[in-house]
């Protein structure tokens, strides 16, 4: 029987990491889990663990999706919901810890290159995606390939500038999509109630996480609209752990969306991300199409 190479796609959150062997057909062969460790010498140290536990000798690289932008050379230059982690020349450390070629990307862009290679968005060109999770991430795909800018950073939807209004307590810019419209920007406004609670709540007919989850997907439906304006993108894939939320969220961002752009581009599709676990497969992705 003749063995296919694959990689190892590692997904590093702010409260997990999720790593396996993905095969070139974007099939997951082996996985696991962990919790992400607070200190970053601790969490490199698991990220280095989990990939020699995935890998054999049909695995020719690593690749790690990381949530904040990362430079050419697999460098952290910075991580909002990752404090410690600046500077960090991450690939360096993991391979030379593994002995495996390492492709360090931006988590966002990983689940964007995923979603485009496999999921929801295959066969698009011009594609955003969204992460919404412990933060708000994006990417944006032009012309069939991710947009990285001049300095590796574009795509940041989360860190436009949306109100001179205060967001939630905690964050930099007060003003920033991030602090209105990511889980941990919910969870301050709910007093520490877990986000996605917050939206089980508000199905369920509390007031006042009713009242949060519609001010967070209000928020994020103007931060997208404008996104559209300036993109007019073919399709929006949402992700991260509060994309079970869309649907509630969805008619409330529409509305925004519908008042502030044009048609047609205001009737753009948003759909939730099709693969089980696209960050951990677009990182794979990601090293496999930097060693072609």
């Amino acid at each position: 029987m003749v063995k296919t190479p694959n990689c190892i796609g590692i997904d590093v959150g702010g409260t997990k990491i999720h790593a396996a062997a993905v095969g070139s057909s974007g099939k997951i062969l082996r996985q696991a889990l962990a919790e992400t460790p607070k200190k970053k010498d601790e969490a490199v140290a698991k990220i280095v663990e989990l990939a020699k536990s995935l890998a054999d000798k049909n695995t020719v690289a690593i690749g790690i999706g990381f949530p904040g932008p990362v430079d050419s050379s697999g460098r952290v230059i910075e991580a909002a919901n990752l404090p410690g982690w600046k500077g960090a020349p991450l690939a360096r450390i993991v391979s030379k810890a593994t002995g495996l070629p390492c492709t360090v990307e931006n988590d966002a862009k990983c689940f964007l290159l995923a979603e485009m290679e496999y999921g929801a968005a295959k066969g698009k060109r011009n594609v955003v995606g969204i992460i919404i999770g412990t933060g708000f991430g994006s990417a944006l795909a032009i012309d069939g390939k991710i947009y990285r800018g001049a300095h590796g950073s574009a795509g940041e939807v989360g860190h436009t500038i949306i109100s001179d209004k205060s967001g939630a307590a905690g964050f930099l810019n007060s003003g920033e999509l991030e602090s209105f419209a990511s889980g941990r920007a919910i969870a301050a406004m709910a007093q520490g109630t877990d986000a996605r609670v917050v939206f089980d709540n508000a199905k369920q007919g509390n007031k006042k996480d009713r009242e949060i989850a519609e001010r967070a997907a209000r928020y994020a439906g103007i931060g997208l609209a404008n996104t559209i304006n300036v993109l007019d993108p073919e399709m929006i894939v949402v992700g991260g752990s509060l994309s079970n939320a869309l649907p509630q969220m969805l008619p409330i961002m529409r509305k925004e969306i519908l008042r502030n752009c044009f048609s047609p581009a205001n009737r753009v599709p948003i759909v939730r991300h099709k693969l089980e676990f696209p960050g951990t497969v677009g990182a794979a992705v990601a090293a496999m199409k930097k060693g072609k």
